[in-house]
């Protein structure tokens, strides 16, 4: 009977436990699995504080209070303040968000532009940039959008470096309140292009010493420019491969962020107020690519100079770093203001941003040329007016003054460096022998071999002095041509930092090429003219055969 009865509770207690085992199951509040959030996905809150936090940040947005990206405040960290500025659902609102500017006190510039309209002069016009106006007010900027939208092209007008002849500009530019020239901008502002044009056989520090030498004019002392360029390389970081020649496909040499980082320092060595990037990012992994995007960072909170870059698809922590952003689809610029506002930006058109996506990538496919909804882009911006106030900075200084080195300096420092660099060019060296010395060996050795000084050896005399000078008039040619077209490049980007003349490098080149010429020929003449058997003695080799032979190679 005890045993019928135990048996009886324990059905019993497991009748009532089954019906409640699916609750059991079910996940609670307290138990329930944190869902993996990125770090821009909106935070999860009830009604009410989604209603709170809207109201806060679209007043925040109204007023176009400008906080600093990565400061500290009440809100904390950006991500917080990016996560918070989504939580609101502005559906109904009819208030659109509005950037006013605002110069931080440690800008050194504030570029300002209004109604910038680019066009082709071709007989199909092409609008490049479509009647663009915003400032930039210091800090880190990026220039963000689809390719074919426009980055480049704005960089380059604000940069002032688009070729008139070809495009047609309209608008009107100022900085600090004041209207510039190409030849004021070039006096304060440096530009990287998204290339990294260096001379291969220099090390680090020795490209740096020699672009010291040119961009920072004579009012600056040896100690002053040692002092600058240890200070850059610490900047950028590159202090660890300061003796690391800067190699080429042939040669092993520095990294390729390096390399970049190197461009970079190159460019600070004038204190530039203004510094443009084009694709600082571009063909660089993203460890490297952050380390870059973080010295620039660096330079940008320092108050030396505005940072201004374009970019195509950035990584998240390198998209934190970004104090503003500039957003432009097929020419025109859709958003422009704090870069932590973009999600609320977004949200309120309607492309709220999925928890499995970064933001940066959100942005790009919202602005996709391919992307149907992203028209609703370009209505926002016809609703919208970009205040523009053309005298914005003018409180601040403005020095334009640029003291160039003179022509004999800066003829002396490009004569060093183009020498250093033959120099070091081992493998043309050995080839300009091996040349001399088998063309010697061909000319001397055949046809021509032991004429002698009779009568009966004019018939051969001049044809083989007219090969003789043939050979060595092409040899020369080739020489010079594959020399100047390998730096063409650099020279130009050189030539628009106004570094040096083009008179001078030219006559430094020139005067290298042709001592450089010289230990050649004369290794060919001491070979072919005994062979070919001249008339003899000193006086005839020197005056006679060698310096015509010289000439040759200048005429070459």
């Amino acid at each position: 009977m005890t045993v019928q009865l135990v048996e009886s509770q324990k059905l019993s207690i497991i009748h009532n436990f089954i019906p409640s085992i699916p609750n059991l199951l079910k996940p609670t509040e307290s138990n329930k699995t944190p869902k993996r959030m990125s770090k821009y996905t909106a935070v999860q809150t009830s009604e009410e504080g989604k209603h709170l936090q809207g109201e806060l940040v679209l007043n925040e947005l109204e007023s176009g209070q400008h906080r600093p990206h990565g400061g500290s405040n009440a809100s904390g960290s950006p991500a917080i303040r990016s996560r918070e500025a989504s939580v609101s659902s502005y559906a109904g609102r009819d208030r659109a968000p509005t950037y006013t500017p605002a110069a931080p006190d440690n800008a050194p510039t504030v570029l300002t532009f209004s109604n910038i309209t680019v066009t082709t002069k071709t007989a199909n016009k092409k609008t490049l940039l479509d009647d663009v106006s915003g400032s930039i007010t210091g800090g880190f900027w990026a220039i963000m959008g689809a390719s074919g939208g426009g980055k480049t092209t704005l960089l380059s007008t604000l940069s002032l470096r688009l070729d008139t002849n070809y495009m047609d500009i309209t608008g009107e530019f100022r900085l600090n309140g004041r209207e510039y020239s190409r030849h004021d901008l070039k006096a304060m502002s440096a530009y990287v292009m998204q290339d990294d044009l260096l001379h291969a056989e220099l090390t680090v520090y020795e490209t740096l010493h020699y672009a010291a030498q040119l961009r920072m004019g004579s009012y600056a002392t040896s100690d002053e420019r040692k002092s600058r360029i240890e200070e850059v390389m610490t900047l950028m970081g590159i202090s660890n491969c300061r003796d690391v020649i800067i190699g080429d496909s042939r040669h092993k040499g520095i990294s390729g962020g390096e390399r970049k980082r190197v461009s970079v320092a190159m460019e600070l060595l004038n204190r530039p107020k203004l510094l443009f990037l084009d694709e600082p990012t571009s063909g660089l992994d993203s460890t490297t690519a952050l380390l870059v995007c973080e010295a620039l960072k660096r330079l940008s909170q320092l108050g030396e100079c505005t940072v201004i870059c374009t970019i195509h698809q950035p990584q998240p922590k390198i998209f934190e770093l970004f104090d503003n952003l500039i957003l432009m689809k097929k020419g025109t610029i859709v958003y422009q203001g704090p870069a932590f506002k973009t999600e609320a930006f977004l949200q309120k058109l309607g492309f709220p941003l999925p928890d499995d996506m970064a933001i940066a990538d959100h942005l790009l496919d919202v602005i996709s040329p391919t992307n149907e909804d992203g028209e609703v882009l370009d209505n926002e911006r016809d609703k919208k007016v970009i205040p523009v106030n053309l005298s914005l900075g003018i409180e601040k200084e403005l020095d334009m003054t640029h003291l160039s080195r003179s022509w004999l300096e800066q003829f002396g420092i490009l004569f060093t460096r183009n020498f250093n660099q033959y120099r070091r060019n081992t493998s043309t060296i050995l080839l300009s022998l091996c040349v001399s010395v088998l063309l010697a060996v061909f000319t001397g050795s055949g046809l021509w071999n032991q004429i002698g000084t009779t009568q009966l050896s004019v018939p051969l005399r001049v044809p083989s002095l007219f090969f003789i000078c043939v050979t060595q008039g092409i040899v020369g040619s080739l020489q010079s041509i594959n020399s100047f077209p390998s730096e063409r490049a650099i020279m130009l980007r050189e030539r628009q930092a106004g570094a040096y003349c083009v008179s001078a490098y030219f006559a430094a080149k020139t005067v290298v090429d042709l001592l450089t010429q010289i230990w050649p020929t004369f290794i060919f003449c001491c070979i072919v003219y005994p062979l070919i058997g001249y008339r003899p003695g000193a006086d005839h080799f020197f005056l006679i055969f060698f310096f015509y032979m010289f000439k040759c190679i200048i005429c070459g």
